[in-house]
């Protein structure tokens, strides 16, 4: 893998630091991390905290949204451990795991007590793969071998 876009990384590390103070793991994922990123390319962030503040002082346990700063799209996939964990199980069960993807292949710019506990789960469950429904048990035929 190429190296990270220095600008993306320098650019996403402040970024946290002033909007999400309290960020304990930072990722950057996407092209920014593969250094395959192109000038229409936007900066992708995974970040972990303690705890997340809503803008009307409430707390969260997940927040995604885009910011813009210096000319530059940021998206910004904000979570606590527990709020991560909500979130990539949907991404599981939808079978299109892009949370447990971008933590383990992501770029780390600052890894958390947390980060390893994540890392370790998610890949572990990446590996056993999409589980299929009761409704898509349903339609398979008897008999036919799974996998």
């Amino acid at each position: 893998m190429a190296a990270p876009d220095p600008h993306a990384a320098l650019l996403a590390a402040r970024f946290c630091d002033r909007e999400y103070p309290g960020a304990t793991t930072i990722v950057l994922g996407g092209s920014a991390s593969t250094g395959r990123r192109t000038s229409t390319s936007d900066i992708d962030i995974l970040l972990i905290a303690p705890t997340l503040r809503r803008a009307d002082s409430g707390s969260t346990q997940a927040e995604a949204r885009v910011a813009h700063r210096d000319g530059e799209r940021i998206d910004v996939f904000a979570y606590t451990e527990e709020g991560y964990r909500g979130w990539a199980e949907r991404d599981f069960a939808s079978v299109h795991p892009v949370l447990p993807y971008l933590l383990t292949e992501g770029t780390v710019l600052r890894a958390g007590t947390e980060f390893e506990r994540l890392r370790e789960w998610s890949e572990a469950r990446l590996l056993r793969g999409p589980q299929p429904s009761a409704h898509d048990l349903e339609l398979r035929p008897a008999g036919r071998p799974r996998g």
